[in-house]
């Protein structure tokens, strides 16, 4: 991926919007990088992916996740996800 200081990414997790002080686009090596569905590449993903498990199961990292049954996917499909949350559909 790319380094804390040469990298930022935003996501919706963060907040609708995102404020970037000018300074920080001045005389730096600065990349700002989506993660939306396409911004990383399969093999990239993968490569992150144990390193993202590990760090959620030693709870370095907060996942706020609302489980709902897989039984109800056809009304929870349509619904706004709230800021900051993931809904995972457990059988």
């Amino acid at each position: 991926m790319c380094s804390p200081s040469a990298c930022t990414r935003g996501s919706a997790v963060a907040g609708p919007a995102m404020e970037l002080p000018s300074a920080a686009l001045r005389s730096a090596n600065f990349r700002l990088q989506g993660s939306g569905q396409g911004s990383v590449s399969p093999q990239a993903y993968l490569a992150e992916l144990p390193s993202l498990v590990a760090k959620i199961t030693a709870r370095t990292i907060a996942v706020k996740a609302t489980t709902m049954p897989l039984a109800g996917v056809e009304q929870i499909w349509p619904r706004a996800e709230v800021p900051g949350e993931r809904t995972v559909l457990v059988p």
